[in-house]
């Protein structure tokens, strides 16, 4: 299941990168529609890892989302997903993508010429279920493995913080906040097991994380239909995740550049 969904929807899942966008500043964009409304677009972005000597990867991608009423497809973090929303308050469930391993195959293999990779295989990302919910300039989500492969839980909480809103529509915003993952999510990711270990990499379980995490996004409305979007984010790894011999940076980055035109 999990190799069909990266099959069916390797474009969509590129724009993921973009997401979650808080409901104050995608409000325009999320008002029900009685007919299939397409979005079209291209971006670029460049990411970098935590893995030990990583190079920074950069990738240029299509984008493809859809919106009808409360259904979305590629929109707000998720590959499928349903969005009810009522003045400040707003819920959704759906399924998403979540794929931060070294032999990643969303993003690609992390380029390193790391001895303590020689002969190392990382297991695949994880096909999830994710709820969200967002109340004002709060937000909050969770995401669980349904394709058996990590089996994990992990967990997002942030606030926002308005920067600016033009006439026209332009406007920025700050989220601050912290990502949970769950003990078992961070050895998948970041552990090394008796099977994997060597003498340049010995065996290495780390227990749950909290890391910090800050977000940048902006919107620009060109026209009605043309759309510039912009997400920079850090993400600071927790010390049990630092201690890992596989990790070489104590942060991950990624920075984000999307034209898009929306179907009147």
């Amino acid at each position: 299941m999990n190799q069909v969904i990266y099959l069916l929807f390797t474009s969509v899942s590129c724009s993921l990168c973009m997401a979650p966008l808080s409901p104050a500043l995608y409000a325009s964009e999320t008002a029900p529609a009685e007919y299939w409304q397409l979005e079209y677009g291209a971006g670029t972005l460049q990411r970098s890892t935590p893995w030990q000597q990583a190079e920074s990867q950069h990738f240029n991608f299509p984008l493809l989302s859809a919106r009808r009423g409360n259904w979305r497809l590629g929109v707000d973090g998720a590959l499928l997903q349903y969005q009810w929303q009522q003045n400040s308050l707003s819920l959704s469930t759906g399924i998403g993508l979540r794929d931060e391993v070294y032999d990643s195959r969303l993003w690609g293999k992390a380029d390193s010429n790391d001895p303590v990779f020689d002969g190392y295989r990382s297991d695949g990302g994880d096909t999830t279920l994710q709820l969200r919910g967002g109340w004002g300039w709060l937000n909050a989500g969770v995401e669980q493995d349904m394709s058996s492969h990590s089996g994990a839980l992990t967990a997002d909480a942030s606030i926002t913080l308005p920067l600016f809103y033009l006439q026209g529509g332009t406007r920025a915003q700050l989220l601050a906040g912290t990502r949970w993952l769950s003990e078992s999510y961070s050895r998948y990711v970041y552990g090394i097991s008796p099977e994997q270990s060597n003498a340049l990499r010995p065996e290495y379980q780390p227990q749950q994380a909290f890391n910090p995490q800050l977000t940048l996004q902006a919107l620009w409305p060109i026209s009605p239909q043309w759309l510039l979007r912009l997400r920079w984010q850090q993400e600071w790894l927790d010390d049990t995740l630092q201690d890992s011999p596989l990790v070489g940076q104590p942060v991950s980055r990624q920075a984000m550049l999307l034209l898009s035109w929306t179907t009147p």
